[in-house]
């Protein structure tokens, strides 16, 4: 009789343990702020309006960290723009009074820019 056929599976022999993968924070602090900047500057100034209130970058919301790193280079990298209707200034005083934005606050205001009734203010 002949014996029965077995399949025998092949187990990797663990030899040495992986080196963890590279990381973001491997990386020194400038090199990390050149790539915040690259991902977060824009080339034009970002408008603030009802149809499209202010958003953090998705970038700044993945951790704790690359949120303290990269939120100031975000706001002190690029320009704002806000335009106020009929003197409501509602959207203005909401995207002002966020809180991620008081350590920018007096760095902000010389560079965003807020028109009132379409004329510039």
């Amino acid at each position: 009789m002949e014996a029965p056929h077995t399949v025998e599976k092949h187990i990797p022999k663990q030899t040495a343990r992986e080196a963890p993968a590279p990381s973001l924070f491997d990386l020194p602090a400038e090199l990390r702020n050149h790539i915040y900047r690259y991902a977060l500057t824009e080339s034009h100034e970002l408008v603030i309006s009802d149809s499209a209130p202010p958003q953090q970058p998705a970038l700044t919301r993945t951790c704790r960290q690359i949120r303290t790193e990269a939120l100031g280079i975000f706001y002190l990298n690029n320009g704002f723009r806000c335009h106020v209707d009929n003197l409501d200034s509602s959207l203005m005083r909401r995207w002002w009074g966020r809180r991620e934005i008081d350590s920018y606050k007096d760095d902000l205001i010389v560079r965003s820019q807020f028109s009132f009734d379409g004329g510039p203010c």
